[in-house]
């Protein structure tokens, strides 16, 4: 299965927001199957993955993020 997303605005799915004004970093990505919308430590999360410090990004104002996540069933 692939998966694919893109940011949209700035404010995440848990409100926080998410944009340029306020040096947000993108440090990592999860795939969530279950989104708690009242309390982000309960999302069910299928895989994460984090970058090493030299490949976090800052998010810029003239795009979006996307992202493409593979996973093979076995």
């Amino acid at each position: 299965c692939t998966y694919f997303a893109r940011s949209s605005g700035a404010i995440g799915v848990h409100g926080k927001t998410f944009s340029d004004t306020v040096n947000s970093t993108i440090f990592g990505a999860s795939l969530v199957s279950f989104v708690d919308p009242t309390d982000a430590t309960q999302d069910l999360l299928i895989s994460s993955y984090y970058f090493d410090v030299p490949d976090q990004q800052q998010k810029l104002s003239t795009s979006q993020v996307g992202l493409e996540w593979l996973l093979e069933l076995q």
